[in-house]
């Protein structure tokens, strides 16, 4: 099965965002999320957004910040929804951005093309043809592109 479009793309700013819906115990609602591949969690969410959707409170743990820090920090419950692919992810409270991480887009591939400013996002069985066919044998590498070079 194929994943539904989900709209992404590179702002002014060059961070890849994401459209993602977000489901608290109040209500859900559409965001262009920034991808952030140095957060190992799920998401992070400013405080107005989750008292607005009204994020499940279940318990606090330790986080290594950017800056090395660590603190202990409330955690919290949602559903996060990128296409037609919905799961329930860890949340954080703070900052001003909501932030998806390596937790919510595992299961995704993300292709970038930097200079049209494009992103698509590929499902878990798309994702597996693009991932064989990126990775292939350094053998067979070198021996395609010797081939290419003597045209034999």
């Amino acid at each position: 099965m194929a994943l539904q479009q989900v709209i992404a793309g590179i702002d002014n700013e060059n961070q890849i965002r994401l459209e993602c819906e977000i489901t608290g115990l109040y209500k859900a609602t559409s965001y262009g999320a920034i991808v952030d591949t140095g957060f190992s969690g799920g998401l992070v969410l400013p405080q107005v957004i989750a008292v607005d959707i009204g994020l499940e409170t279940v318990g606090a743990g330790n986080v290594t910040l950017a800056d090395g820090s660590i603190r202990t920090l409330p955690m919290y419950m949602c559903k996060v929804k990128i296409g037609d692919v919905i799961q329930e992810t860890d949340t954080l409270v703070m900052g001003n951005d909501v932030l998806i991480g390596m937790n919510v887009i595992d299961q995704f591939t993300l292709i970038v093309n930097g200079p049209k400013g494009q992103v698509s996002v590929e499902g878990a069985e798309s994702a597996a043809g693009i991932r064989n066919a990126l990775i292939q044998n350094p053998h067979d590498r070198l021996v395609n592109t010797l081939k290419k070079l003597t045209g034999r």
